[in-house]
């Protein structure tokens, strides 16, 4: 949001909101992952044929990206709790000086 000013404006309270849907979604993948490693690597040990090798080969780029994004995802929420913080010390400041 842009305020007549012409600088930005940061919302805490949409900020949070979104924070919460970010480590909600973060948490969901989290468990997701772990599920399908584990049914990926039940079921690797017992399939031994040529569509194993192609699977296995689209499996490790899926997982790679997967895990990739989750760590760019805890980058970015590690971002956001650090803005909700300034935005809500500026906001303790201002308060205090009225």
């Amino acid at each position: 949001m842009v305020s007549s000013s012409g600088q930005t404006t940061f919302n805490s309270d949409h900020a949070q909101d979104l924070l919460n849907q970010l480590e909600s979604l973060y948490s969901d993948i989290k468990v997701l992952l772990s599920t399908m490693n584990n049914h990926w690597s039940h079921l690797s040990d017992q399939w031994h044929d040529s569509l194993h090798n192609d699977f296995a080969e689209f499996y490790s780029a899926l997982a790679g990206a997967y895990q990739k994004s989750q760590v760019d995802h805890e980058e970015q929420i590690a971002k956001l709790r650090e803005q909700i913080r300034i935005a809500q010390e500026r906001q303790q400041k201002l308060s205090a000086l009225k």
